[in-house]
């Protein structure tokens, strides 16, 4: 694997640790001496090895938002339904009420 110094351009494998740049043999010498130097292909497996681990990561966290957000969403069908057969019954309380206060109206008038 090869990369671009990030100084001069030049086309070359060293990654520089310490700065975390790409830098030629010229640049390194000039910039980057006694710095921590790694090759560019075993940056590349690195941070791809970190980037899949990370992605993982993400799956995990979007799996778990989705499996919590389907369970709200159930409780809140469950929190609906509850509501309807609530109102449901106040209703029927409520016309059950005033239907006995107009016989009881019906009894006193008579």
């Amino acid at each position: 694997v090869k990369g671009r110094c990030s100084s001069c351009n030049a086309t070359t494998s060293t990654f520089c640790e310490s700065c975390q740049k790409v830098q030629c043999g010229d640049c390194w010498v000039r910039d980057h001496n006694g710095h921590q130097s790694s090759d560019i292909a075993k940056k590349v497996e690195q941070r791809m090895s970190e980037f899949t681990k990370f992605v993982e990561e993400v799956k995990g966290h979007l799996e778990r938002s989705q499996q919590k957000r389907k369970q709200v969403q159930e409780e809140i069908v469950k929190l609906q339904n509850l509501l309807k057969e609530e109102i449901k019954r106040e209703t029927f309380l409520r016309i059950t009420h005033e239907n006995l206060n107009l016989v009881k109206n019906d009894v006193n008038l008579d």
